[in-house]
């Protein structure tokens, strides 16, 4: 290993590592596993009970074996662990189908979040930075709960209450569909932002001091919350190069079209310094696609990190920092450096609490 190989694998051992983003608690909820133990799930040429076609999630281009198995083989203690991971957010996302009962659903999600925490001694409820920290002293793994979405909510946006007593302390309005409270980012050829609901939410976001994650939103709805939101916001999982092309007949992913022209808003400077004068953050995450002959040339494993630090000028851009905050941002590795510094970001965990070291970008 070299020498910054080595330094850089004992800055990952000492830091304080958030993945932003996972789906891992669908299939715990729909009994297919436990946190505790490791999953292993067959290759992709495993054949699915009929039916799996239909799934919500085939119009995101995915395949029976995605809409069976979800992140399973991705996310569990063994491999948090592994990758030393202090704390993982866990989102409450509802599929199509669970949008008759939706409140049902969400407090099913939480009720097993909360069961899989009392089964491992080695798992801990995480609802400030403090715990977190806590959890790195004890060698535990903290989880987080989130929503992506607030369609967990039903109709009543004074139920975030009560999710904020059980543990809630980030959440997205919406996933790519429109529901009551805005439009997401594939709601419609021509999209809303916010209904007087969905600003009745992000009121009680901020004074419950949940954080305001931006992912999934429209275009309309994005810039509404930033101009109402009175804390710093997060972008919990993105990418600026996965879908760089709007147009229509451009758009692909695992070889389908997408039903919309854009998956995502574009992730350029004026939406990245958006987020930074703010004083928020940007999880930055990029898909490792293999060229023909199996190869995975480092330059493309850095272009969605490069692309998300331009904004940040040339001096280390910390995922969101507000440019004005320029003492506090570090320079960029150096060959050579004796020491790493330890990138400090703003966290929002039950009222901004103290700052938190982000070892790694969050998965999507």
């Amino acid at each position: 290993m070299t020498g910054i190989g080595a330094r850089a694998r004992a800055l990952h051992h000492r830091a304080i590592v958030v993945d932003g983003h996972s789906d891992i608690l669908i299939p715990v909820t729909e009994g297919k596993m436990s946190l505790g133990e490791r999953v292993e799930v067959p290759g992709l040429d495993w054949q699915g009970p009929p039916g799996l076609e239909r799934h919500p999630i085939v119009k995101f281009g995915m395949g029976p074996h995605t809409a069976w198995f979800g992140c399973m083989g991705q996310y569990d203690l063994p491999r948090w662990r592994e990758g030393g991971v202090t704390a993982q957010l866990c989102a409450v996302y509802l599929d199509d189908d669970w949008l008759r009962d939706p409140f049902r659903r969400g407090m099913e999600m939480v009720w097993n979040f909360h069961d899989q925490i009392t089964r491992h001694d080695d798992l801990m409820l995480a609802t400030t930075v403090r715990d977190i920290r806590r959890a790195k002293e004890d060698g535990k793994v903290a989880l987080v709960l989130t929503f992506e979405g607030c369609d967990a909510l039903g109709t009543d946006p004074r139920f975030l209450d009560l999710y904020h007593a059980l543990g809630l302390r980030s959440a997205s309005l919406t996933h790519t569909r429109r529901n009551l409270f805005a439009d997401g980012c594939w709601a419609a050829d021509r999209q809303g932002g916010l209904t007087p609901l969905g600003r009745q939410v992000v009121e009680r976001l901020d004074r419950l001091r949940i954080v305001i994650d931006l992912v999934h939103i429209g275009e309309v709805g994005f810039w509404e919350i930033l101009e109402l939101a009175e804390r710093p916001v997060i972008l919990s999982h993105t990418t600026p190069t996965m879908f760089p092309d709007t147009a229509p007949d451009a758009q692909d992913l695992v070889g389908g079209k997408l039903p919309r022209p854009r998956l995502e808003l574009p992730r350029d400077r004026k939406t990245l310094e958006a987020i930074a004068g703010n004083g928020g953050v940007v999880g930055l995450i990029h898909v490792d696609r293999p060229r023909r002959d199996g190869a995975r040339p480092r330059r493309a494993r850095e272009r969605p990190l490069r692309a998300g630090a331009r904004p940040g000028g040339p001096r280390g851009h910390q995922r969101g920092a507000p440019p004005h905050r320029g003492p506090r941002r570090p320079g960029p590795l150096r060959r050579g450096d004796p020491e790493v510094p330890g990138r400090e970001l703003p966290t929002g965990l039950r009222g901004g609490l103290g700052r938190v070291r982000l070892g790694s970008g969050s998965r999507s």
